[in-house]
């Protein structure tokens, strides 16, 4: 039983540093003479993680995601990807796509569009810098492909986006 326990909190562990939970939480039960002392203690102690672990999830989960978002707008001009930004917030890439669609009801790729064609539009109120350079500066390596994403996502060419507001 002991064992079997320790084992448990060593898998637990693991899985939380993983989630991003950078707590030691492994429990030692050498002290513990009977099998119902090990049980009281486990069970203590699972509820003390729990508790960090529903802790973390209300303030630190929150933090990593708006690091996550600053990491965006600071890289967006070039190919960033889901796994390097979940990389450099310390969660693994799966949990991070799930947190991040979960917080902000919109998906990674979904938000670094949102991000570049929000710079975009700035830019090509600039009737100075062509379509080509917008494209680039905003992260698109083919001015075509930067030109359907923009119809797709505004309603209009980016030509047309020029003309009407600029």
């Amino acid at each position: 039983t002991q064992k079997t326990i320790e084992n448990f909190f060593i898998n637990l562990t693991r899985m939380t540093k993983e989630l991003g939970l950078d707590r030691n939480i492994q429990m030692s039960f050498d002290q513990f003479e009977t099998a119902t002392q090990i049980r009281q203690a486990a069970k203590a102690h699972l509820q003390r993680v729990m508790m960090q672990i529903s802790e973390w999830r209300s303030t630190g989960v929150q933090g990593l995601l708006m690091q996550a978002k600053e990491y965006i707008e600071g890289h967006y001009q070039r190919n960033i990807t889901l796994e390097e930004v979940a990389e450099t917030v310390g969660l693994s890439s799966y949990y991070f796509s799930k947190l991040f669609k979960e917080h902000f009801q919109i998906t990674f790729v979904e938000y670094v569009t949102q991000t570049r064609l929000t710079k975009a539009k700035d830019l090509l109120l600039d009737e100075r810098v062509s379509l080509k350079e917008i494209a680039l500066t905003v992260g698109y390596k083919d001015p075509n492909y930067f030109s359907r994403v923009f119809k797709k996502e505004t309603g209009l060419s980016p030509s047309e986006y020029r003309k009407q507001y600029s």
